[in-house]
């Protein structure tokens, strides 16, 4: 009894689809060891306007179970639109960060209007960091001049 090619072909490739799907690996539950999320909450958040630029100081304090050591601090501001009008890099002024612990950042940035808003983009080693602001601090920078 010979074999057309076709059906080789085809009882092949079954055959292959059906090891891939017995081989498929299946999503689990994260394991207990898994890393927890980094977090941080944003405290004394001020910008000012100098000769400079608008220089943004603040507080963070790591809200996290884990050490922030190779932390890298983005503040973006944006216009009422949500369209970006500029963006500067922060430094923590101290480090690492233990659990509990806290370090000022200080980021000068060009001229940006008194009514743009700002987020911070938190990230540790490439890891994204949750960031929390208070409401009133979120809400309102205070702007003063030099």
């Amino acid at each position: 009894m010979r074999l057309s090619p076709i059906f080789l072909i085809c009882a092949a490739g079954l055959a292959t689809l059906a090891a891939g799907q017995a081989l498929t690996p299946t999503a689990h539950a994260q394991s207990a060891d898994a890393p927890l999320p980094l977090r941080v909450t944003i405290q004394r958040l001020q910008s000012k306007q100098t000769v400079r630029g608008t220089e943004l100081t603040g507080r963070l304090t790591n809200t996290g179970q884990e050490a922030l050591t190779y932390t890298s601090i983005s503040c973006i501001f944006t216009d009422g639109f949500g369209k970006e009008i500029g963006r500067s890099d922060a430094y923590l002024t101290a480090g690492p960060v233990g659990p509990g612990q806290s370090a000022r950042f200080r980021a000068l940035s060009p001229a940006v209007p008194v009514t743009a808003k700002l987020a911070l983009h938190v990230r540790e080693a490439g890891q994204t960091v949750i960031v929390q602001m208070p409401p009133a601090q979120a809400a309102s920078r205070r702007t003063t001049s030099r």
